[in-house]
């Protein structure tokens, strides 16, 4: 729910009165760009992107239950989302430091 709740009231800061389940796939995707892109948590860091992907899948769950016809994270007519989110796994994993083994070398 709170996902759902964060995803509205960006909706709101766009001048989106629209329910979800009633905006049409291309322009959909354009809003859920915008909004993957501009999270933040509230003391501004980024979001992980597992987090990131939850959000979606809250989105998408949501738009299946009112038999919307189209899956964010599945259906073609959202590409360039999931593009974004394979993108965002892919420079996090880039930042993270190697772990380091229990092993000592000598």
């Amino acid at each position: 729910m709170y996902d759902l709740k964060v995803f509205k009231e960006f909706l709101n800061t766009c001048d989106e009165k629209r329910e979800i389940e009633d905006i049409a796939p291309v322009e959909l995707q354009e809003i859920i760009k915008k909004f993957v892109l501009a999270m933040r948590k509230k003391n501004g860091e980024e979001y992980e992107p597992l987090s990131i992907r939850a959000f979606i899948q809250s989105i998408d769950r949501h738009l299946r239950k009112n038999n919307y016809g189209f899956s964010v994270l599945n259906n073609k007519e959202f590409h360039e989302v999931q593009d974004i989110l394979k993108k965002k796994v892919k420079i996090r994993g880039q930042r993270k430091p190697a772990k380091r083994s229990g092993s000592v070398v000598g």
